[in-house]
């Protein structure tokens, strides 16, 4: 499968319309909308004006999941809140064809004693995997045999191994797959890379910009990652790439990077 290249929804622009009209202009494939934004709602999107933009325009859309979006979360009310947005998203996403849902996986909340910190869900760690579990099940059920992929994104957390172990019981769901953020990998100095690697045939989406240690989203060349072979693992699994850089100039500069490869 040819790889499409996207962009994230950018914040200077002052509407979808005008991210779609960008997208085009800069000869991308899909812009990638954030839920984390109040226009990005389930109840405020209009599937039928994106639909429209996506005829206008020639590209497509996916979802990225609220970034606090927890499915593990302590609170029963509060799970079953991020369980039932889940669920409209991927209605969402079959609505305008949407193939990819991204998500983050949360590390959850932790008390700080004098002597250790104390993680929650890694006291806690049969609860977890079973409310991890519990969500895999739903969104398998949502989805169906022919819905959208939900491709969980790295953070730097993968070096808890109670994260890891929520991520091999999803991946047990046909749905469910991998976002490898190459630059948030880079920023928390290559936590996540040891897991990555290990699942690198379940990689079906990737947001590419440089970085170095401490510092991500800067456009490509302007930090130290081999971008390049990160891009030849997308090509090779046939992910979508979104070039998940802030600006507008920023993926101006890195289109440009991209065609003098």
């Amino acid at each position: 499968m040819e790889t499409k290249l996207g962009m994230q929804m950018l914040l200077e622009a002052d509407s979808i319309a005008q991210n779609a009209a960008w997208c085009r202009e800069m000869g991308l494939d899909f812009v990638e909308l954030h839920m984390s934004l109040p226009a990005c709602q389930p109840e405020a999107l209009d599937t039928g004006g994106l639909r429209a933009l996506m005829d206008r325009y020639g590209i497509f859309f996916t979802l990225h999941m609220p970034e606090d979006m927890d499915p593990a979360h302590v609170s029963e009310t509060v799970r079953e809140a991020w369980l039932t947005l889940a669920v409209q998203a991927v209605e969402t996403a079959r609505a305008i064809g949407a193939p990819v849902l991204n998500m983050h996986m949360q590390p959850g909340v932790h008390f700080t004693l004098p002597d250790r910190r104390i993680r929650i869900y890694e006291r806690d760690r049969d609860i977890y995997l079973r409310r991890m579990d519990d969500f895999g099940r739903r969104m398998q059920d949502a989805v169906g045999t022919d819905g959208p992929d939900i491709c969980l994104e790295n953070t730097g957390i993968y070096d808890l191994p109670y994260v890891c172990d929520a991520i091999e019981a999803l991946l047990c769901y046909p749905c469910f797959g991998l976002t490898w953020d190459v630059g948030h990998d880079r920023r928390s100095g290559w936590k996540d890379r040891h897991f990555v690697e290990e699942h690198r045939d379940d990689i079906r989406h990737m947001h590419l910009h440089d970085a170095y240690l401490g510092q991500d989203h800067k456009p490509l060349d302007e930090g130290d990652i081999d971008w390049k072979s990160a891009l030849s693992l997308a090509r090779r699994n046939g992910c979508r790439v979104v070039l998940e850089v802030k600006t507008l100039a920023g993926i101006r500069r890195s289109l440009e990077k991209l065609a003098d490869r």
